[in-house]
């Protein structure tokens, strides 16, 4: 009987702990707006960069194969042997692509631009579609009108040439007429106009150019369509012909690529975004503190009322977890918000295109949210388990001198147990990451760093005046109130926006470096003291 009468009581001890958490966070709720807006920022910046590289690695590798024009594609710098091709349209559809730079002009000649000029044959593209402007096929923009062929040319080409459809433009020795625009072109979503931007031609009009002579440099790509085995197939073509030297990317291989500098990309964002989460911890820290002390007198009272430390640690745990989850789910928010902003100006270049369905919403919006909310409780307890262990070790007999004061120190116990949370939530950060091996790094890097920077603010035996320690030029100290500490929460922003520096108890700012001067004999007299300089 005894043991039901626990177990029911068990949900109802719960739900009072719940009430009165929420009942005492609502009356001194205003003292932990930095709290949430140091988590809101940090969580808003990662729930973005989250959301942005699931919506980008999906776009990019469903379209690996339009990337890279085919499953296989041989790069060579001369054109393939009849005997080869024969053996790949036995296998499969093959295109080609002929690729040389060169230096266009417009008809008056003012501007000259470095373009590449793209040959495509009548397969061009097996993946994914061309769009041009105006919606004719290729072949009929780019035939010969007149006494002028046609050439298709890339937007911002027309631009820079200050020229648009029906202007004429110079390529080597003809004149073109430009008939169109490059709307969209599937093979050419990842690369960098190094080489120059893509003016399209056709193959009779290359002889008119006269640019492909003897020594000149062209790039024969060959894209090849096929419905085996990669693997099987390069193999039965390397069995045909060992003593080839050509470079063969398969669309598995690139899309392995694309992933490796994805993730890579990814994960220097994501660091970013939590150093920033981090950073704004040291305001979680300080506004939490202030948020305890104010409620020393309370924790005391319950105490002294005969209640147990287990509600007691439950009712605030409750309360930092919901202020959490709270700024968790509002930053989450914010961050995915500003990532579908993002995707929507971007128009189509990252349209998602593969399987649609609610797996793909979930693993492209809901896990980013959950994630967004898991850090940020995470981090809220991270940062508030000293300063709670310290408020809930004050003794109640301060009750009865008039003042309650915070222990000096966490329990043996809290301590621990806030080395083994930092421990779950830097695996958690690094377990989460597109690349753990980066984040590792970058951890490795912050450890020496602060290493050397503890090493550094320690006195040195040899230099004078070793206790003398030097202030800053900030300071903090409320000319209305001398004599008085400020409130921990009016310097918690501080903390987390200018990471490194801390206050003293008078209220003034010194670097992390240094440690306040004790017995300076600088009295607070209501003005602002003056200080050395860093």
């Amino acid at each position: 009987m005894k043991r039901n009468a626990s177990t029911s009581a068990s949900p109802t001890r719960i739900l009072w702990m719940l009430r009165f958490a929420i009942t005492d966070l609502r009356s001194r709720i205003s003292a932990l707006k930095v709290f949430l807006a140091c988590l809101i920022l940090g969580v808003t910046l990662v729930a973005a960069t989250a959301s942005l590289y699931r919506v980008i690695e999906h776009s990019l590798l469903a379209d690996t194969r339009a990337i890279l024009g085919g499953d296989v594609e041989l790069d060579t710098n001369k054109p393939l042997p009849d005997d080869v091709l024969e053996w790949i349209r036995k296998t499969g559809r093959i295109s080609l692509v002929r690729e040389f730079d060169t230096i266009v002009s417009s008809e008056s000649g003012d501007g000259f631009f470095r373009a590449e000029i793209l040959v495509p044959d009548a397969a061009y593209p097996l993946y994914g579609e061309l769009q041009l402007a105006p919606n004719q096929s290729r072949t009929d923009l780019t035939a010969k009108q007149g006494e002028f062929w046609g050439a298709v040319i890339d937007p911002l080409l027309a631009e820079r040439l200050e020229q648009s459809v029906g202007d004429e433009l110079q390529i080597g020795a003809a004149t073109f007429r430009i008939t169109g625009l490059i709307e969209k072109q599937p093979d050419r979503s990842l690369n960098a106009n190094w080489r120059g931007l893509p003016v399209m031609i056709s193959e009779q009009a290359v002889d008119a150019t006269q640019l492909i002579r003897p020594g000149s440099r062209v790039d024969y790509e060959y894209r090849i369509q096929t419905e085996r085995d990669l693997d099987l197939w390069l193999e039965e073509f390397e069995q045909a012909f060992p003593d080839t030297r050509w470079d063969i990317t398969t669309f598995a291989e690139r899309s392995e690529r694309i992933a490796e500098r994805l993730d890579q990309i990814a994960t220097a964002l994501i660091l970013i975004a939590f150093t920033t989460l981090f950073i704004g911890g040291l305001g979680v820290a300080n506004s939490i503190r202030a948020y305890l002390d104010e409620k020393l007198g309370t924790i005391a009272t319950l105490q002294t009322l005969g209640l147990r430390r287990r509600p007691l640690v439950g009712i605030y745990l409750l309360q930092i977890g919901l202020m959490g989850s709270l700024a968790g789910l509002i930053g989450g928010a914010i961050g995915l918000g500003l990532a579908a902003v993002a995707i929507g100006v971007a128009g189509d270049a990252f349209a998602l295109s593969g399987p649609e369905g609610t797996s793909s919403w979930l693993q492209l919006w809901l896990l980013p949210l959950l994630l967004s909310w898991l850090f940020a409780v995470l981090t809220a307890y991270v940062f508030a388990l000293p300063s709670l262990a310290k408020a809930l070790a004050a003794p109640p007999a301060g009750l009865f001198r008039g003042q309650v004061q915070a222990a000096s120190h966490e329990p043996r116990k809290w301590r621990i147990a806030s080395y083994l949370l930092l421990a779950v939530y830097i695996g958690a950060t690094l377990l989460g990451l597109p690349s753990p091996e980066l984040g590792f790094l970058f951890l490795l890097a912050v450890i020496v760093l602060w290493g050397l920077l503890e090493a550094d603010k320690r006195p040195a035996p040899w230099r004078k005046n070793a206790g003398e320690q030097r202030f800053c030029r900030w300071q903090l100290c409320p000319p209305a109130c001398p004599g008085q500490s400020p409130p921990a929460r009016f310097t918690a922003a501080g903390h987390a926006i200018i990471p490194g520096y801390g206050a003293d108890t008078r209220g003034r700012l010194y670097s992390s470096g240094h440690h306040a001067a004790q017995g300076t004999g600088n009295h607070h007299t209501g003005r602002i003291p003056r200080a050395d300089p860093l």
